[in-house]
């Protein structure tokens, strides 16, 4: 895969450096030359694959007197790059230009039966030939890798970047956008259908993700930059003339609504009661027969202790929009002390006390820190069973010191 778009890179590289010598030669005709080349976005509509559910953007480039049409993207990764999920998580990932056959492009999204925009831009003669030179550079081995966010640096902010950066008029974005949203209401609209990936996702995002957007910041999605190209409006010359020329669809979707049901999952909501009910009924078994199941506890706190390992490495990370997450009150690798101190303490009610007493501290934290970030479906479920346990836990351990005592 990575030696096919190298060639293409190359192709693109030769392509473009032909064209820019045609400019230089014929000067005078540049604006016919130019006439043959057509510059357009490319939205694809999201489809299953977990990395595609909130779509994909494309640069379309067809030079139709050179019989070339390519579609150049900044998407390209590989699962099998090593330490591909720990370098993701710590923002460290990079990413390449990837450039294919338009054709080639199409039969991927025909293939899953997803939806593909193009929306070609009106554009003048130095405007193409500055976006090909971009795209030139971009092409470079030295360029091709980019660092990849997927919210402030992913494919369709560098595609936007690469045409609007490049346009010389200014490009006025008419349509009125809602700037109360945050980065999280944005993704949740993108995986209303996927509740564990948006659990996943609301589990790594922290207090950052909750901020209000502005435009820019809500390009980062393709179906809001398609929209707003759709509303824009070019200055050029004292008139005001519309960014795109034209809209078509050229891939059309296959799939339905029927198609995109599924059959019944539980979700993070319903695990977390489950959580609570087994806690219930945990404490009356407790409480009938007169004894302390200490494994159930140890079994909780491995729930919550290693996600935190996970939290805390995301202090660490690249990603802008991780690094201070309240969720670690909760999930916290600390909770994995409870192991040691109920393996060796677990008949000292003195110090298993303390210990019970630190953890209500952090989960009564961890409840009132979940008034200003919104946390993951089911977090605060979980937080709340987690207390109840606790505080049950500090009663039991109270009673029984009393008892030694006499």
């Amino acid at each position: 895969m990575i030696n096919r778009i190298k060639i293409l890179a190359v192709i693109l590289l030769s392509t473009l450096s032909i064209n820019k010598i045609h400019c230089m030669e014929t000067n005078s005709n540049i604006k016919n030359r130019f006439d043959s080349i057509h510059i357009s976005l490319l939205t694809c509509s999201p489809h299953d694959e977990v990395y595609s559910l909130y779509g994909h953007t494309a640069i379309r480039y067809q030079d139709i007197a050179e019989g070339v049409d390519l579609a150049i993207h900044y998407g390209v990764f590989s699962f099998n790059e090593p330490y591909f999920i720990p370098r993701f998580i710590l923002g460290m990932t990079d990413y390449e230009m990837g450039i294919c056959a338009f054709s080639n492009f199409c039969e991927e999204y025909i293939y899953y039966g997803a939806n593909v925009t193009q929306q070609e831009l009106n554009l003048t003669p130095i405007e193409k030939e500055a976006i090909f030179i971009a795209l030139q550079k971009n092409a470079l081995p030295e360029n091709i890798k980019y660092r990849y966010n997927y919210l402030y640096n992913n494919c369709t902010i560098k595609a936007r970047d690469i045409l609007i950066g490049n346009i010389k008029d200014e490009v006025i974005f008419e349509n009125r956008i809602d700037n109360s949203i945050s980065f999280r209401d944005i993704i949740h609209s993108c995986l209303k259908d996927h509740v564990w990936a948006r659990f996943g996702d609301d589990l790594l995002l922290g207090i950052k993700a909750d901020q209000k957007t502005d435009r820019s910041d809500q390009q980062f999605l393709p179906a809001n930059l398609m929209t707003d190209f759709s509303h824009a409006k070019i200055k050029r010359n004292g008139k005001i003339v519309p960014l795109v020329k034209s809209t078509y669809t050229v891939v059309k979707s296959s799939n339905t609504e029927k198609d995109r049901q599924t059959g019944w999952s539980p979700t993070p909501t319903c695990c977390s009661i489950a959580i609570l009910l087994c806690i219930l009924i945990i404490v009356g078994i407790e409480q009938k027969k007169r004894i302390y199941l200490w494994g159930f506890d140890l079994f909780l706190a491995l729930l919550v202790g290693f996600p935190g390992i996970i939290l805390t490495l995301m202090i660490f990370s690249q990603h802008p929009t991780v690094n201070l997450n309240l969720q670690i009150l909760m999930l916290n690798p600390m909770a994995l002390l409870i192991i040691f101190h109920l393996i060796r303490h677990r008949k000292e009610c003195n110090e298993l006390q303390k210990m019970w007493e630190i953890t209500a501290l952090f989960l009564i934290a961890t409840l009132l820190c979940s008034i200003i970030q919104s946390f993951a479906e089911g977090m605060v479920v979980l937080a709340s069973s987690l207390l109840l346990r606790v505080l049950y836990n500090i009663r039991l351990c109270g009673k029984l010191t009393k008892k030694n005592e006499k």
